[in-house]
């Protein structure tokens, strides 16, 4: 193999390398890009998840608010009765 001949297929060999590694830079571009946008999805997931679990917790302090206020209410209509009672057997 004459010199000339090396030379050109080292020029080729160089630019298939040049070519393959265009080809990866763009793939990669790519994989970011669908990266970047799963993690994106992944963040507006997370917040609507945070907001979620807010309004449940929300939820549940108004139940206990709730169970709060009916446990007053039966003490008091307990009382009541028990007022009643009272003055029906005095009567």
């Amino acid at each position: 193999m004459s010199s000339p001949e090396r030379m050109e297929m080292h020029a080729r060999a160089i630019a298939n390398l040049v070519q393959a590694m265009d080809r990866m830079e763009q793939e990669q571009q790519s994989h970011d890009r669908h990266l970047q946008t799963i993690e994106e999805w992944i963040r507006g997931h997370e917040e609507w998840m945070q907001s979620h679990n807010e309004w449940v917790q929300g939820i549940q302090t108004e139940s206990r608010q709730n169970r709060a206020r009916i446990r007053e209410i039966i003490t008091e209509l307990t009382s009541m009765q028990a007022g009643t009672a009272r003055l029906d057997a005095a009567s």
